[in-house]
């Protein structure tokens, strides 16, 4: 049984369409047995497996680092941002998610090479419950080191926010990149995506940013709309 987390924190661009869409694409391209987890302060139905309630009130991104709760259900997972677009077969990565102790996206920014990201990840979330547990402790300062770091470097995609957090914390040689893995153009990010007239053949298409995918009237956009 594999477990597709995602997390959705009221309050921001995102609404439970987002949710619902993702849940559906999932369940639409992924034949092995599974569930679809949401994390959430959100009090109405979802249509999800499964509903966890966020226990903290962490600000936006923030709130993904409650994915590494040892209380959640499931153990090996695939975590996917809510604005993630799914259009092809999901069981590879979740053969790769058995198979490596954890991975992140490879950032998809030509001048950053070499970035972690965490809008996909996948592998043992348990394995790394300490970094829920040290994040815990005293968020605002980890919150803030994260900004000083990237605001140090040149390369500041990747230093900021969760994974700039994750990225320090854990052993980044237990970590793979996701597309080093899986075969080439199964994931592919928004720089090759927003301004094509046809989607490419990946099976995850990680969106990020602005415009959002409710407000764009995109072939992507279109795709996303097929699943609730």
């Amino acid at each position: 049984m594999i477990h597709f987390y995602c997390v959705y924190k009221t309050g921001g661009d995102f609404s439970p369409e987002y949710v619902n869409r993702l849940a559906g694409a999932i369940h639409n391209f992924c034949s092995l047995k599974h569930k679809v987890v949401c994390l959430t302060d959100y009090k109405e139905k979802l249509n999800v497996d499964i509903v966890v309630p966020l226990k903290h009130n962490w600000e936006g991104w923030w709130s993904k680092i409650e994915l590494f709760r040892n209380d959640l259900p499931g153990k090996i997972g695939v975590y996917f941002d809510l604005d993630t677009v799914i259009n092809g077969n999901l069981n590879k990565i979740v053969k790769l998610a058995y198979r490596i102790s954890f991975g992140m996206l490879r950032g998809f920014n030509p001048r950053i090479p070499n970035i972690y990201a965490s809008g996909v990840m996948a592998g043992d979330f348990k394995k790394f419950a300490y970094l829920y547990e040290i994040f815990k402790v005293c968020p605002e300062q980890w919150i803030q080191n994260t900004i000083k770091r990237a605001n140090q470097r040149e390369q500041k995609a990747g230093l900021q926010g969760d994974q700039g957090y994750i990225g320090y914390i854990i052993n980044l040689d237990e970590v793979i990149f996701l597309q080093d893995l899986l075969p080439p153009n199964y994931i592919t990010g928004k720089r090759h995506t927003k301004k094509a007239i046809v989607v490419p053949k990946s099976s995850i298409i990680a969106w990020t940013g602005k415009p959002r995918l409710h407000n764009q009237n995109s072939p992507l956009s279109k795709i996303w709309r097929r699943y609730e």
